[in-house]
């Protein structure tokens, strides 16, 4: 008896150390900009792919976020105004729409966001593994309508630096397979970004566009339409 209960508490100890051991999510910084590069596949259409620069600010100077796409629709949005500019190519103001309400962290234009409430209160270490040989910690967490997923998440950070390197999304809403996403982050740059980031041209003329902002509101509204916005690698439906 003696042996049987010294052996569990070896056995015991030796799981409380591989769990006090296993890596935490990191808290990444408010402020950032990084390079993105997306692939979007869906059951019944043509994969998407595009690069992107990304571009985050939160603190005094303002609460903003950025999306300047290769192909496909970029975006000025500022939350303290509650306001989203879509924008060309030479960065001058196609149109603009109203935000509902969000905050950088949870807004559903910013499906790179490393501050969401899913995030930081569901993702759980998985595994240590390897990325285009970069050691990484894998995290994962679902996102859920109710008691239904609608997604699930995997997220790699580099195990040394805890930098972003990976995000895998399955859409899944309500048990059907809607898409598989995959965006790689490079470049990742922690601190307020350039300030010209936030030049919007033409803006005083810029004026709104009722059926585009219905698209977006509809994003808000429904998390399969979410990945449209998320990754922003489609092409703008306004011709």
């Amino acid at each position: 008896m003696r042996f049987i209960t010294s052996l569990l508490v070896v056995l015991v100890a030796a799981i409380a150390a591989v769990y006090a051991q296993a890596p935490v999510r990191p808290i990444f910084p408010e402020s950032w900009s990084a390079n993105e590069y997306a692939v979007v596949i869906q059951p019944n259409g043509p994969t998407q792919e595009g690069s992107s620069q990304a571009h985050y600010l939160q603190g005094k100077n303002g609460n903003m976020t950025a999306l300047f796409a290769e192909n496909g629709q970029s975006f000025v949005a500022d939350f303290d105004q509650q306001v989203v500019y879509f924008i060309d190519y030479y960065h001058n103001c196609q149109y603009w729409c109203p935000l509902q309400q969000d905050t950088v962290c949870d807004s559903q234009l910013n499906g790179d966001s490393l501050c969401s409430y899913d995030y930081l209160h569901s993702a759980k270490f998985v595994q240590q593994t390897t990325i285009d040989n970069i050691p990484v910690n894998e995290f994962a967490w679902q996102d859920f309508l109710g008691p239904i997923a609608m997604a699930s998440r995997q997220f790699y950070v580099d195990s040394e630096t805890n930098a972003p390197v990976q995000l895998k999304a399955l859409f899944t809403p309500f048990g059907n397979l809607a898409a598989n996403v995959t965006l790689t982050y490079s470049n990742f740059t922690a601190g307020e970004p350039d300030p010209s980031v936030w030049n919007v041209g033409r803006a005083q003329y810029c004026q709104t566009d009722e059926d585009q902002c219905q698209n977006v509101n509809a994003v808000h509204r429904n998390t399969l339409n979410r990945l449209l916005m998320m990754h922003r690698f489609f092409k703008n439906t306004k011709n």
